[in-house]
């Protein structure tokens, strides 16, 4: 039995944002009340004002706005099973500390979601491939260490075109999953408890999906959104308007998602 492989799907991509090259949406305070070279961007016309008319700090006020983005983005929030869930994210940025978050409650929510199911499908039938290519040799198919490239060239590539999973479905929207998640930052993924058995050419293993989001918005976030609910600009400012001297700092999001595979004769028919 090999208890534990780590399989990358985008090495490179997680190499640098291990290394501390980190997404643009998890700069914060990155602009003074001179605004520099924010006030000569249109996009900023409605944030500028904004910044400026809450220069004397009244940071509750744009906390109101965000949690009515929540409400807008969830659809039925006061009346949705995940509101706390919800509040507990806008709750922890507003602590400012910056440290990852996670939340058992999350979890199970993505890890029933359509769009993860469908990602741990497509990747699912990559790697039994893999294996059947392989002749059960789990560990020359995908490599043992993180970083290095997949032996089975083959398999990158499939790797290479998968898609990570959004969330940004009419359901995602009821639940509240398009306001904490959207779209994912990263993924690795665990082959956990691999066994092989020769004698009857079949094997079984767990996936667990390891899901990484940023809570913060960039300048594409703000285009994007912004258009749709002032929420959006109220959170801009919260993270970006370095006058707030407590600090609002956006955070990482991680999620894990487990599913049990299983092959017979290489044909992929059940989950054990």
């Amino acid at each position: 039995m090999i208890k534990k492989l780590n399989i990358n799907p985008n090495p490179m991509d997680w190499k640098l944002y291990e290394e501390g090259i980190k997404a643009e949406s998890l700069n914060y305070g990155t602009f003074n009340t001179r605004l520099h070279r924010y006030e000569v961007l249109p996009i900023y016309s409605k944030v500028v004002s904004l910044g400026k008319a809450v220069s004397n700090l009244q940071a509750d006020v744009l906390f109101e706005e965000l949690k009515s983005l929540a409400e807008f983005s969830t659809l039925i929030m006061p009346f949705s099973t995940n509101r706390q869930l919800v509040l507990d994210f806008i709750n922890h940025f507003k602590e400012g500390s910056g440290v990852d978050f996670s939340n058992d409650k999350l979890n199970k929510i993505i890890q029933d979601n359509t769009n993860t199911i469908s990602y741990f499908d497509q990747f699912t039938y990559a790697l039994e491939n893999s294996i059947r290519r392989s002749y059960g040799q789990v560990k020359v198919c995908i490599g043992d260490t993180k970083y290095r490239a997949n032996e089975d060239n083959e398999f990158q590539k499939e790797l290479n075109n998968l898609v990570r999973p959004k969330y940004n479905k009419l359901g995602d929207k009821i639940s509240g999953t398009f306001f904490m998640i959207n779209d994912t930052h990263g993924i690795t993924v665990d082959v956990l408890d691999y066994t092989f058995c020769n004698k009857c050419n079949n094997y079984k293993a767990s996936l667990r999906l390891n899901l990484y989001d940023n809570f913060g918005l960039d300048q594409e976030d703000v285009e994007k959104f912004a258009t749709a609910n002032w929420g959006v600009y109220g959170w801009f400012v919260l993270q970006h308007y370095n006058a707030f001297k407590t600090g609002y700092k956006p955070f990482i999001t991680r999620m894990t998602a487990k599913y049990p595979i299983g092959v017979d004769h290489y044909a992929y028919n059940s989950r054990i």
